[in-house]
């Protein structure tokens, strides 16, 4: 209770002074926001003080270590420090968190601790203290003095935003005495720095840079302790009428504990008025005219009269009205009714202060009942709106978050409020800071890492006029990509022949996961054969004649900005055609006999495949044309007649199937039989799977496309196929080898081959 009485009393006191100081706000700015408060200690002031140092400080050229005492006296008009007059002496802290304790006795023991910078002049022969403070570390000195630590955080919030309002508009009112503002109730009381205030502390911490408004004019956040219920125009306070202070019902200022009686006789009454100068020590009180007494809609005194008389005996009348209705005989409030009983008058009434702008208890009710301070204020300050003075972050962008090594990437962000926004820029590659691009006005950059990894940027922005590090941060995160290397090229056959398609194969290492793309080059004699885009990692050509070929192949990662990030280049050797061995010959259409010299499968071109598709027709199995061209219809022919006979059907013409296409069209008889072919690997779309080396996670090429088509047409593939074994592939092997009782290991060797081959068939 009696930090209330404290708190109660400090604001009458300061809004008493608002009725000799209550000029219209500043127009807005929010330059002053950024510029160091000076205030004059005069609650401090003393022929003698006590310093403690809690930090390092430097004074002049000479720094003081924590824990360092001493005691500043006057001498000769002077500061008297270590033996040493001044007129001044300034103590600068090394760190924002250092505070500086001060000690005095001026009639009552005061310790006091305060960040910032002190400086020790003399003033009416004792030393006096100017305290240089950014506002924000200012207020956690005021809102603790002013309101109750114990009320709720957004009744704090509220009072610390009326509480910056008032240092905003009233920095520079003692400028001709060195100092800005006191630190008394005749501007807002300020206390210093004390950690024990936690909830104020935070009040201030939360609402940082919050200012109240009307137009583009800072409000004056006039506030007292209790308005008795009901709010008062400023006009009815004081001279000025301000849109934002209009009198209305306050239902949540009803604390019977502000209910208040003050009796007085008519002696006493005459020594007060004599004492606060209202009547002349000639003069005689001789009653108060109820009579005269007129009423706000508030119920605030508007108009009271006393009658008096002088020394020569006449009989005069003084009206008192507005603030002085309160004020000339130090009334708690303005809102009272007056009786008069055996010569005693008493004064019945509510609240604490002149109730303009917010009320703090009403405040404190508001904030229990759920209000946020911004409803606060806008209840007490009508048509006024929050504002923020610091520099804060509307959009920050990167224009991509997946790049490859070597690529640069842009940030762009915006910064709004404030004077002029200042940006700067820090990319770390994990925890370690890898570039940075201090404050500048220029709100773009780009930075080009030099290896892959894991990124971010931070960006951070504050006003040009900020002494602080900054107001502002947010963070995006980006990665960096390896630039894809070729590792082989190769081409098959491995001896190409002159007017046989060539096919080139690439593999790679690196890159992002949104792969690559691959451009081919086939150049004899310095001459372009043949070029291609692919997005695959095989090109085919035919060479027309033999000779050196260069074969270059280029890949770009999709991610890529480059024109190509790799590339590399063979020399192949293509030779004649072999002449074709004098036996067997193939047979021709309409033959009673069949032979050939290769194996035939879907894709095959040639004579051969015409000679197949005449026989397959003459034994009813081939009803398209015939044109040379393995195709599904003559794939779908080769596996009715193998079926039929009790074949292999898996749609490929060897040495079995074209016996016995022999024995069908000879009526027994068979054919010279043809060399086993080599095995040859398949195709997507096959109804064989084969394969030349175990297939793994990270393995890529052609084998691997046949492996996902062959799981796709068995229903555990669902993706792209691509030929590169990644997470996908591996879980649709997985899955495959669960399924038919192998071992679960994702790797395609011999035996998950051949299962996958039974299953096809």
């Amino acid at each position: 209770m009696k930090k209330f009485a404290i708190s109660f009393f400090t604001a009458l006191s300061f809004l008493l002074s608002m009725l000799f100081y209550a000029s219209p706000a500043l127009g807005y700015t929010n330059s002053n926001y950024y510029r160091d408060l000076r205030v004059g200690l005069k609650n401090m002031l003393s022929p003698s003080v006590n310093v403690t140092l809690s930090g390092e400080y430097k004074a002049g050229e000479k720094t003081y270590a924590s824990g360092t005492s001493f005691t500043l006296t006057v001498s000769n008009g002077k500061v008297l420090f270590n033996g040493e007059e001044y007129d001044s002496i300034t103590f600068v802290p090394s760190s924002d968190k250092n505070t500086i304790k001060l000690r005095v006795n001026n009639g009552t023991i005061k310790e006091y601790s305060y960040l910032g910078s002190m400086t020790f002049k003399v003033s009416d022969n004792q030393v006096f203290e100017i305290n240089t403070i950014n506002i924000e570390d200012y207020l956690k000195g005021v809102v603790p003095y002013e309101m109750s630590n114990s009320y709720p955080l957004e009744a704090l919030k509220a009072q610390a935003v009326a509480a910056r309002n008032y240092a905003l508009a009233n920095m520079g009112k003692y400028n001709s005495y060195g100092y800005d503002i006191d630190d008394t109730i005749s501007n807002q009381v300020y206390r210093g720095y004390n950690s024990y205030y936690a909830n104020a502390i935070r009040a201030v911490e939360e609402t940082r840079g919050m200012v109240l408004l009307y137009g583009d004019k800072l409000v004056n956040a006039y506030y007292s302790a209790s308005n008795g219920g009901y709010t008062e125009a400023s006009e009815n306070v004081w001279l000025s009428s301000l849109p934002y202070f209009n009198a209305k019902p306050d239902a949540y200022d009803k604390d019977p504990s502000y209910d208040w009686t003050a009796s007085f006789t008519s002696s006493e009454i005459d020594e007060i008025l004599k004492n606060k100068g209202y009547l002349s020590e000639t003069d005689s009180f001789i009653k108060i005219d109820t009579d005269t007494i007129r009423k706000y809609e508030s119920g605030r005194i508007s108009n009271i009269e006393i009658v008096y008389s002088t020394s020569t005996g006449s009989i005069n009348r003084k009206a008192f009205g507005k603030e002085s209705a309160r004020t000339f005989l130090g009334l708690k409030s303005s809102l009272y009714d007056v009786s008069l009983n055996d010569g005693v008058y008493t004064f019945t009434g509510k609240g604490y202060g002149h109730g303009v702008g917010l009320s703090q208890i009403g405040a404190r009710d508001r904030a229990k009942a759920g209000q946020t301070y911004e409803d606060i204020l806008k209840f007490y300050y009508d048509g006024s709106y929050l504002y923020n003075l610091r520099t804060r972050i509307t959009s920050f962008n990167l224009d991509k978050t997946k790049i490859i090594q070597g690529d640069g990437v842009t940030f762009t962000s915006q910064a709004s409020n404030g004077n002029i926004p200042l940006y700067r820029y820090i990319v770390k590659k994990g925890d370690s800071v890898v570039y940075t691009r201090d404050y500048s006005e220029v709100s773009k950059d780009t930075f080009t890492p030099g290896e892959p990894g894991d990124y971010s940027v931070e960006l951070y922005v504050k006003d040009k006029l900020s002494t602080q590090d900054y107001e502002a941060t947010d963070r995006i995160s980006f990665s960096v990509y390896a630039q894809p290397k070729i590792k082989t090229v190769t081409v098959s056959p491995e001896k190409p022949v002159e007017k046989k398609p060539v096919s080139v194969s690439v593999e790679y290492e690196g890159g992002s996961t949104d792969g690559v793309e691959y451009k081919y080059e086939i150049l004899k004699s310095g001459k372009f054969i043949s070029t291609g885009l692919a997005l695959n990692s095989t090109y085919s050509f035919t060479p027309d004649s033999s000779g050196q070929y260069v074969v270059k192949a280029y890949i770009k990662d999709k991610l890529s900005t480059k024109q190509y990030d790799d590339v590399k280049e063979i020399t192949v050797t293509v030779e004649k055609t072999p002449a074709a061995p004098p036996t067997p010959q193939p047979s021709t259409p309409g033959s009673t006999s069949f032979s050939l010299s290769r194996t035939l499968k879907k894709g095959s071109r040639g004579e051969d495949v015409k000679w197949l598709q005449d026989a397959l027709k003459r034994l009813g199995y081939y009803k398209s044309t015939i044109d040379g061209s393995f195709g599904p219809g003559t794939y779908s022919a080769v596996v009715a007649f193998q079926r039929a006979n009790g074949l292999k059907a898996d749609g490929v013409v060897g040495p079995a199937t074209a016996s016995k296409i022999n024995e069908k069209l000879q009526g027994g008889t068979t054919i010279q039989p043809i060399a086993p072919p080599t095995s040859q690997p398949s195709t997507p779309g096959s109804t064989s799977f084969s394969l030349s080396r175990t297939l793994k996670k990270g393995s890529r090429g052609e084998d691997v496309k046949r492996l996902q088509d062959a799981l796709k047409r068995l229903g555990y593939y669902k993706s792209t196929i691509d030929g590169s074994f990644g997470p996908g592939t591996y879980s649709a092997v997985v899955a495959f080898q669960r399924a038919n009782n192998l071992a679960t290991d994702g790797i395609v060797g011999p035996a998950t081959a051949a299962k996958i081959n039974e299953k096809l068939r």
